[in-house]
């Protein structure tokens, strides 16, 4: 179950990253488009200029948004991978606890054999036993 649940934050991680790669080269995209607007408009009149700062504006901002995706992705990787770790360490404890449990009832499953051929090997001794006497009774009845 944890593995399951770790396999589908995995994925959902994957979906994440690729959605945030996509968004990143969509700003990049949007980034140079801008700068080459805004070299273009380089000796233009006082309402371009205008522009060209917003337009520089909206470049510093979809970089701050840009680098705010990459550390929250970057976050999010370091949570999935401590969760990972974490769950690959319980199951190996769990690995190790059914082992033990294992080579128990294998010891008391050959104890219990053990146990079972003696009592067998008795029951058939005193069987054997039973059947000299009652032969023996027989003969002196007879």
């Amino acid at each position: 179950a944890q593995n399951q649940e770790l396999t589908e934050e995995l994925e959902s991680e994957q979906s994440a990253r690729a959605r945030s790669e996509k968004q990143r080269a969509e700003l990049e995209l949007r980034i140079q488009e801008l700068t080459q607007r805004l070299h273009a408009a380089g000796g233009q009149s006082s309402s371009q200029a205008e522009l060209t700062k917003r337009q520089e504006a909206e470049c510093q901002r979809l970089r701050r948004e840009l680098e705010e995706c990459r550390l929250c992705q970057e976050k999010l990787v370091a949570e999935l991978q401590r969760k990972q770790l974490s769950a690959v360490g319980d199951l190996e404890e769990q690995i190790e606890r059914l082992q033990y449990i294992r080579q128990n009832l294998e010891k008391e499953k050959k104890a219990m054999k053990t146990n079972l051929d003696v009592m067998t090997s008795s029951i058939d001794q005193l069987s054997r036993a039973k059947v000299r006497e009652l032969s023996e009774l027989r003969v002196r009845i007879v």
